[in-house]
């Protein structure tokens, strides 16, 4: 277990063989069979190790304030400290969600069960709004989500090697948007939520070669992964020669890190004309929500592409976090710049960003997207969301 944590954390899932993890462990390959019956197994059982070590230490190093707020504060330390102790973890996290999706879905049940349980706490102590069970396991689906990309996208910014302790502000700005956002009800308070009217995210027209393999490619990683979606499939699905692929792409591997620039490319460019004309920044964020479950349900492959790309595709992947991290600044601080956003300075913007962006992804995985197709986001989901971000973004 230990020599696979070492070659995840190195190579990623998709490079753990056998074969790598046993010689890792100086051990023979037909040891490893005593031990696990699949290769698989032993990757279903790398973040349930982890995850229970993670936790463990969070209990043993956190002790409980009677301050809810004080008490994220502290957990959020905890977990960037585990990180520098254990640089495996967050790969391990990340990647496990397409590579050992079993495992990633009980881990952040876990961790969202004991999200909640604190958010009752607090309820209860009159710390926060009152709300029902069902808002606070969303609110727990958010945050839980957001530790990690905050995470990601702090570990991305310092550069490589292990993470490093999150700045002072970085922790202040989490703790500023959750109480903010779950606090008490004051004059900030924004209306009601801006209900756009919903419209179909647009197929778009064939286009050319590379843009039929493009989307080709891309219906087939939905359907089978990145694994699955060979030349073969990628040339008949899109009913050209094996031939005309390689005039487009070198690689198989260049077609697949450029499927999720394309997707976020139509993503952005229908979430785009849904937001135009909008005069802030709450009012952008708004109608954008809306406006990416509209283009997920019409193209629900986005997501199990930005999910298999962690795996299979990963420089392609980090790119993608920072190209969406990059535009979600830009807009804020645009807004900033007509006096809107004040609770917040410039170089807290980023962590705003990566809470948006989690929340997104991981309701998407929750709500919307399954084998069987795709779903509407529920209405009441939306609603919790939305109100935890009028209140986090627009208190002075």
């Amino acid at each position: 277990m230990k020599a696979a944590m070492r070659v995840v954390s190195q190579q990623g899932y998709a490079r753990a063989s056998v074969s790598r993890i046993t010689e890792a462990a100086g051990v023979a390959q037909g040891t490893f069979y005593s031990y696990f019956d699949t290769h698989q197994q032993l990757l279903e059982e790398l973040l349930p190790t982890a995850g229970v070590q993670l936790l463990d230490a969070l209990g043993r190093n956190v002790q409980r304030s009677d301050d809810y707020f004080e008490h994220e504060r502290r957990m959020f330390l905890a977990f960037f400290a585990y990180l520098r102790r254990n640089p495996y973890f967050l790969r391990v996290l990340t990647e496990a969600e397409i590579a050992a999706p079993k495992s990633h879905a009980q881990h952040m049940s876990n961790i969202e069960s004991r999200y909640v349980g604190a958010l009752r706490r607090a309820q209860a102590q009159g710390q926060i709004r009152p709300q029902s069970d069902a808002a606070f396991r969303v609110i727990a689906e958010v945050l839980s989500g957001a530790r990690g990309h905050i995470a990601i996208g702090l570990s991305q910014q310092a550069g490589p090697g292990k993470p490093k302790a999150p700045p002072d502000w970085a922790v202040d700005t989490y703790v500023k948007f959750i109480r903010f956002g779950l606090g008490e009800a004051d004059a900030a308070r924004s209306g009601s939520p801006i209900r756009p009217a919903r419209k179909r995210a647009s197929a778009g027209k064939p286009g050319d070669t590379r843009t039929v393999l493009l989307q080709a490619a891309a219906r087939l990683v939905h359907d089978h992964g990145y694994q699955a979606t060979t030349v073969a499939r990628i040339t008949e699905a899109a009913n050209v020669a094996v031939g005309t692929f390689y005039g487009h792409f070198p690689s198989r591997q260049q077609l697949l890190d450029e499927v999720l620039t394309h997707v976020r490319t139509e993503m952005l460019d229908h979430v785009r004309r849904a937001t135009r004309g909008s005069t802030s920044f709450l009012e952008l964020e708004q109608r954008g929500f809306h406006a990416f479950f509209d283009y997920l349900h019409a193209s629900p492959w986005y997501i199990r592409i930005e999910t298999e790309a962690a795996v299979w595709a990963s420089e392609s992947y980090l790119r993608h976090i920072a190209d969406l991290t990059a535009r979600y600044v830009a807009a804020m601080r645009r807004s900033k710049a007509q006096g809107q956003l004040r609770a917040y300075e410039d170089h807290e913007l980023p962590i705003l960003a990566f809470i948006a962006m989690a929340a997104r992804h991981y309701l998407s995985t929750r709500y919307v997207v399954s084998s069987e197709g795709s779903r509407r986001l529920p209405a009441a989901i939306s609603r919790v969301y939305l109100d935890l971000i009028r209140y986090g973004l627009q208190r002075r």
